[in-house]
C-alpha cells in the first residue's frame, strides 16, 4: 500500500477506496504480515469496504430516482419497465 490514506476532512473517492481495499485483500492473500497488522488492515479493509458498499447504494437509488424522473417526463407509469428476469421466464 503505497498511497497514504486520506485524512478525516478528505474523503476517498469511491476509486481511491476501492484501489486501496483490493490492495489490503492482495497483502492479506499473501499472508506474510505479523498478526498485529493484518488486523490492521482487516479493519481498514472493513471501513473501506463499508464506504464502497454505501457509495455504490447512493448511486444506485440515484439511478432509480433519475430513471422515476424520466418515466414522469416522458408520462410512462412508473412500473412499466419491464423486469429483464421476468422476459426470460415468460418466453420459455
Amino acid at each position: 500500500m503505497n498511497e497514504q490514506p486520506a485524512s478525516a476532512e478528505e474523503p476517498l473517492s469511491f476509486e481511491a477506496a476501492h484501489s486501496e481495499l483490493e490492495e489490503i485483500v492482495r497483502t492479506l492473500e499473501r499472508g506474510e504480515t505479523s498478526l498485529e497488522r493484518t488486523l490492521e488492515l482487516w479493519e481498514r479493509g472493513e471501513k473501506l469496504y463499508a464506504m464502497c458498499t454505501a457509495r455504490l447504494d447512493a448511486a444506485h437509488g440515484r439511478v432509480e430516482e433519475l430513471t422515476r424522473e424520466l418515466e414522469a417526463q416522458a408520462g410512462e407509469p412508473p412500473d412499466s419497465t419491464p423486469d429483464p428476469d421476468s422476459e426470460s421466464a415468460e418466453g420459455e
